[in-house]
């Protein structure tokens, strides 16, 4: 999650025009424009236009120092009414008029709850002919708000899309039928396809999470553990107040680490 992914490209003047687009899971749209405007550090009045003001701000600085031509959002995590009602808050509706979003929501017409899922999608303004949110015609599989199909005047068609996981097997099928109808609709384009997205698949078995991978590394590295915390020692570990400057006296068990010999510290503080 929140990991963002773009597709590098020059704008140099020397070469042909280029299209730079940006793919991000965002795991909630709202609360990624408030942390980006925190940390950009975009100033603001306490009043609630001031607020919004800087997340516009925010985010319009953010796309044009990445010079974004597309950007593809997922899981931003609203209903329909959310982006009709808080448009400009969410930044649905820029105030400087040069980009425009389209998107597709979960409104819990489906087997999930309301809120989950969605994607949407940046563009230029004027550079989208068309959008589509429902490009499955079934609405089983439209209506998560997982897709969301832009025709570019470049001559382009792309999909945003947030692939399902098989959630530990239970919706699998959904999965596999989802992803049937995903490619069917990429091959069946009549334009050159864009897709961009999270597709929830893993490539290689070191693309998972450590807990979903094979134990089998993890046993080739369980004799040395063992052997190290056996030899476990205890160690002087000084800490300090940081607001009296105080110091204490504590102890802590250390360890050696097997290959480097560098020495790891493992569990609290004792005194």
């Amino acid at each position: 999650k929140g990991n963002l992914m773009m597709s590098a490209a020059s704008h140099s003047s020397d070469e042909e025009p280029s299209l730079h687009v940006i793919s991000w899971n965002v795991a909630g749209w709202r609360r990624t424009l408030k942390e980006m405007t925190r940390t950009m550090g975009t100033s603001s009045s306490s009043s609630k236009g001031g607020e919004i003001r800087a997340t516009q701000e925010t985010l319009r600085e953010w796309l044009n120092k990445l010079e974004c031509d597309v950007l593809c959002l997922q899981e931003v995590k609203l209903r329909r009414a959310d982006v009709r009602d808080s448009a400009r808050a969410l930044c649905a509706r820029l105030d400087d008029d040069v980009y425009e979003s389209f998107w597709a929501c979960n409104d819990g017409g489906a087997s999930q709850r309301a809120g989950l899922n969605g994607v949407a999608t940046y563009a230029k303004k004027g550079s989208v002919i068309s959008a589509n949110r429902a490009p499955f015609g079934d609405a089983s599989l439209d209506d998560e708000g997982r897709c969301l199909v832009t025709d570019h005047r470049e001559g382009f068609r792309l999909f945003n899309v947030y692939a399902p996981n098989s959630s530990g097997g239970k919706r699998l099928g959904y999965k596999l039928k989802w992803n049937a109808a995903l490619w069917r609709a990429v091959f069946e384009s009549p334009r050159p396809v864009i897709v961009a997205g999270d597709l929830n698949n893993a490539l290689r078995p070191s693309d998972r999470h450590w807990t979903f991978q094979s134990l089998t590394p993890t046993m080739d590295w369980w004799p040395p553990i063992v052997r190290a915390l056996r030899e476990r020692r205890v160690v002087d570990a000084a800490t300090q107040n940081s607001a009296t400057g105080q110091s204490f006296a504590k102890f802590r068990c250390a360890v050696t680490h097997p290959s480097t010999g560098a020495t790891v510290h493992i569990g609290p503080h004792r005194f």
